[in-house]
């Protein structure tokens, strides 16, 4: 019996990557000095290097804003394609933090790069960039893009609470402690070999009081708690798993499950 041939299923993947740091750097121990003279606070000396194992992060400085950093990651993504702006025909910018309530910081972006692209932003908490990966790699093999540019700029440090009023907010406000600033930027388009092989996620949303972050131009629910940073009392802060179950993750690929794998959230008590 002769079997007809099939054309093997459409890949896309990750071709390029891109980064950007900013230049100021804070040390922890800076860091934690700043919050007990502003807060009156007596800490324990090297408090937050001990409990983070952090030693140091990168902060914004003034004027650096997040479509500062996803330009720079942008053009460095860009130039190790060795592709110009208007090779790009879908440009994400994919994070929490955004320059305006509107327009789309992507529009920013796009404007320092010179492109003309389709652009706009997505914006999901800690999962903003691979939301963004994943949508780019779902337009592509839908043929709605031929090649995407994904790029993030992370503000967060600039929501840190420098001046606790006592301890409780302090330990409230943990997480972010933990915060630095970045940007970063991938080019995604179709691809021979390889490629993502899949995304797959589940999220529980009954949690979100817990992640809560009050911005400027943004109503607040009566009741709700509005924490500073992304994290607050005994609840994970993480609520959206990145790891695929095993049925799902050999359903959509075709592959068998050799491993294990646990979600990974992260608490502050």
């Amino acid at each position: 019996m002769f079997i007809q041939p099939t054309d093997p299923p459409p890949r896309a993947g990750i071709t390029a990557v891109g980064s950007l740091l900013p230049e100021e750097v804070l040390s922890s121990d800076d860091l934690l000095r700043e919050v007990a003279r502003r807060s009156g606070l007596a800490l324990p000396p090297r408090l937050l290097t001990q409990a983070t194992g952090i030693v140091s992060r990168r902060v914004a400085g003034e004027g650096v804003y997040a479509s500062t950093l996803a330009v720079g990651a942008a053009r460095r993504a860009l130039d190790a394609a060795g592709l110009g702006p208007l090779d790009v025909d879908l440009l994400v910018f994919a994070s929490a933090s955004r320059d305006l309530v509107e327009p789309a910081t992507a529009h920013i972006v796009q404007a320092e790069l010179g492109s003309r692209a389709h652009a706009l932003d997505v914006t999901n908490a800690c999962n903003s960039f691979v939301n963004g990966i994943d949508l780019a790699r779902s337009m592509v093999l839908a043929g709605r893009a031929r090649r995407a540019l994904v790029v993030t700029g992370e503000t967060p440090s600039r929501a840190v609470r420098r001046d606790p009023a006592d301890l409780a907010e302090l330990r409230d406000g943990f997480a972010g402690y933990t915060f630095g600033d970045a940007g970063a930027a991938v080019v995604v388009e179709a691809v021979e070999r390889g490629g993502i092989l899949d995304v797959d996620t589940e999220t529980h949303s009954e949690h979100w009081e817990v992640g809560g972050s009050r911005a400027a131009g943004h109503g607040t629910r009566a009741g709700t708690r509005t924490p500073t940073s992304a994290a607050t009392g005994t609840n994970c802060g993480v609520f959206s798993r990145r790891w695929a179950p095993p049925s799902s993750t050999g359903r959509c690929t075709g592959r068998g499950w050799t491993g294990t794998a646990s979600p990974r959230c992260w608490c502050t008590r």
